[in-house]
């Protein structure tokens, strides 16, 4: 493989996973990597040691209909969300409007789709063979994302049979064997016995949810931004909410940057052709977290044929923040464009001063290669 023009970057190895080639989230932890993906419903486990020469060490199926397409780890364990596969969802594959206009879990009901919903805990302690330890069922659509940097709380974009969508809810791991639900925090309008607010067509749906000490930076696509409060794991409190910007929506990616008091705010084009306006990368002065101040947008998100999904920061942490976040260049009207793609840059956080942005480009001839844009802070 190699790349039409690079500088710095130098392709080093590669693997297809046993022909499962379709990786969503990657963590990679003490020498080994943890795939989580999104078509072929499992997990797959690679020793990694040897950069030159990734090798795949096990496979773990889902349930039938279900996927494991988000995970974490941290130390000896793994956490890996189980919800409805990309098989079980075809339906929304007929338009965008039919995922991004609306709850889902309103139109599986009575379809008697099959899949598993909740949250599996494994022991990676014998890294090249997790061991399934814990299982939180979930009843209803079930988790999105995670987040877990270690301790006793994980954090998860959950929908439960009794919320309009998912919300967040604080996972109590202090035993990871029987991990429970410790609290829940929602938009108004999306709790038991509540009735939206929104305009039909909008999805209030919280994305993900970063956390930095007791505050969580939460994006809610068509919700916007939320700050919330986590003194109280029970009990979390919503400090702010922030609708969209003005040409925005689809809120998806929140990274704050801690020790610069800043917050770089992600939004994602859910429909093809800018139909409902543009997206934008958004930074927020997030001095006084409870008054959050749009500073500036990033450079305009282009739009095409295809949507493009802008950007993905899949994590952080005190130490380091993996990124991916596909972008494109601007082009003439024959070309089309599809993301994601590209690996992430692992850089400090708490120090960053560029974003890199993976992305690739498609034409009616074939794969173009990828490529990097950076954006300094």
């Amino acid at each position: 493989m190699n790349p039409v023009a690079s500088r710095g970057i130098k392709f080093v190895g590669h693997s297809d996973m046993n022909g499962r080639s379709d990786g969503v989230q990657i963590m990679v932890h003490r020498g080994y990597a943890y795939v989580g993906h999104g078509f072929s419903n499992g997990i797959t486990t690679l020793d990694v040691r040897d950069p030159k020469n990734p090798k795949v060490t096990d496979f773990i199926a889902c349930p039938p209909g279900t996927r494991a397409f988000h995970l974490q780890t941290h130390e000896d364990l793994l956490l890996a969300v189980n919800a409805p596969s990309v098989w079980t969802m075809q339906q929304f594959q007929q338009s965008d409007k039919n995922y991004f206009g609306g709850s889902p879990a309103d139109r599986l009901k009575g379809t008697g789709i099959e899949f598993t919903a909740g949250i599996r805990v494994y022991d990676i302690s014998k890294p090249d063979k997790p061991r399934e330890i814990g299982f939180m069922p979930v009843d209803g659509i079930g988790p999105h994302r995670i987040w877990y940097v270690g301790g006793r709380y994980a954090y998860a974009s959950i929908h439960f049979a009794d919320v309009v969508d998912h919300v967040l809810a604080v996972i109590d791991l202090s035993d990871p064997k029987r991990p429970r639900v410790a609290g829940r925090c929602w938009i108004p309008g999306m709790g038991p016995g509540e009735s939206p607010a929104w305009p039909a067509g909008k999805r209030y749906a919280l994305h993900h949810a970063l956390v930095d000490g007791d505050l969580a930076y939460a994006a809610w696509r068509d919700g916007g931004l939320t700050v919330i409060d986590l003194a109280d794991k029970a009990r979390p409190k919503i400090l702010v909410h922030r609708l969209p910007q003005p040409g925005g929506g689809g809120t998806h990616s929140p990274l704050p940057l801690p020790d610069r008091k800043l917050l770089v705010l992600g939004d994602e084009p859910t429909f093809a052709k800018c139909e409902q306006g543009r997206r934008h990368i958004w930074t927020y002065d997030i001095r006084q977290p409870a008054d959050p101040k749009v500073i500036a947008s990033f450079p305009p998100i282009y739009c095409f044929a295809l949507n493009v999904a802008v950007p993905y920061f899949a994590e952080i942490t005190p130490w380091r923040a993996r990124i991916f976040c596909p972008s494109a260049p601007p082009t003439n009207s024959k070309k089309r464009f599809a993301a994601p793609c590209g690996a992430p840059r692992v850089t400090t956080p708490r120090s960053l001063k560029n974003l890199y942005l993976p992305f690739c480009t498609a034409s009616g001839e074939g794969e173009a290669p990828s490529m990097l844009t950076v954006l300094t802070l």
